[in-house]
């Protein structure tokens, strides 16, 4: 497992990579796009794990597992919930639960046509947020505003 980010729980995350010897575990810091998009082809799924109330709605990250094909498992309420349902293009688990990620991680695993429908959806949401057809959205908006 890699784990990338840098957060509150960084230096714990160390620390308990290196107390408990975990060699298949490797905290890989805050790596450039070209390495994130490197690494993306070694995995199965996208994590988007946050704490219970969090204020963030939609994180850069699931633009990126979009783009790599990676289906999401994701703790935030909102937006990237609604998303992932309404696409099947992942699934939601319960903030702070761990209960709640290990049975859906199980119900990835054990269903791989499941995570394989998930993950070609997922890529089909990546042009959805293409830059040009989010900045055309903005331009037509814009336009409509200035008509009237």
């Amino acid at each position: 497992m890699l784990i990338a980010g840098i957060g509150p729980l960084k230096d714990y995350i160390i620390s308990f990579i290196k107390e408990n010897n975990l060699k298949q575990v490797i905290y890989i810091g805050n790596p450039d796009s070209s390495t994130m998009s490197s690494i993306f082809s070694y995995c199965d799924l996208g994590l988007s794990m946050y704490v219970k109330g969090s204020t963030v709605a939609m994180p850069i990250k699931a633009f990126n597992y979009f783009c790599a094909c990676l289906p999401i498992v994701n703790s935030l309420k909102g937006d990237l919930s609604n998303i992932l349902l309404k696409h099947n293009a992942g699934l939601n688990f319960e903030a702070e639960n761990v209960r709640s990620l290990v049975e859906v991680l199980q119900v990835l695993v054990s269903s791989p046509s499941k995570l394989e429908t998930m993950a070609k959806n997922s890529y089909n949401l990546a042009s959805l947020f293409d830059e040009k057809i989010q900045y055309k959205k903005v331009l037509d908006m814009v336009e409509k505003l200035a008509v009237k």
